[in-house]
């Protein structure tokens, strides 16, 4: 990536990824569905003077063969068919690159399993099975995607109502969660170690 590069990021939400790339080039697109996330994106990046945002549907709104080099996406739910990956290969004239988490362990929802001798429902965020779709997708469409993983933790903080919302459970259950929470939380918040792996896919468009 130099100065002249053109990025374009599909599910840009707040832009934080295009303030990491403005770092590198200033020619940087954001897209996204949410006009509230474009507001906040657009401030962040106020001061980079090429970018650039657009509203709306990206499938609609990018059909230029070859306009960017390098088409990025990060943990978007716009990225969900063969067509979508034939379009990010189609408007980008270098390179492909998606990321998605593939592995999401907390501790806390460990105990909450424990507790009630069952598994709980998977987080959107742990998806191994999407990542090897895109990776088998590409391959077929006949590319040559790396993939790579990034291992990281950190603590969070978060709220009794940021568990619940994310556990599916009945009523009896949900009550003796709350509970058990309870007995974690200091000054209403929970401390807690989480681990990660983010699986990144990249790929060349060219051959050669």
């Amino acid at each position: 990536m130099n100065e002249n590069s053109k990025v374009l990021d599909i599910g840009c939400g707040t832009g934080r990824h295009l303030l990491e790339f403005s770092k590198f080039t200033s020619y940087v697109t954001g897209t996204d569905i949410s006009s509230k996330m474009l507001d906040y994106a657009k401030e962040k990046l106020k001061n980079v003077s090429e970018s650039r945002f657009v509203h709306g549907n990206w499938m609609e709104n990018f059909t230029k063969e070859k306009e960017f080099d390098l088409v990025f996406a990060s943990m978007t739910p716009a990225i969900t068919t063969i067509e979508h990956i034939k379009r990010m290969c189609l408007i980008s004239k270098k390179y492909c690159l998606m990321e998605r988490f593939v592995y999401d362990r907390d501790p806390i929802r460990e105990e909450i399993e424990g507790m009630l001798g069952r598994k709980l429902n998977k987080l959107h965020s742990n998806q191994k099975e999407y990542t090897y779709g895109v990776w088998n997708i590409v391959w077929n469409l006949g590319y040559f995607p790396e993939i790579y993983y990034d291992k990281y933790f950190y603590e969070a903080e978060k709220t009794i109502t940021d568990y619940m919302e994310q556990i599916i459970c009945t009523d009896e259950e949900k009550n003796k969660i709350i509970e058990f929470l309870k007995g974690k939380e200091k000054n209403g918040k929970i401390m807690s170690k989480e681990y990660f792996i983010k699986a990144i896919i990249l790929w060349d468009v060219n051959i050669f």
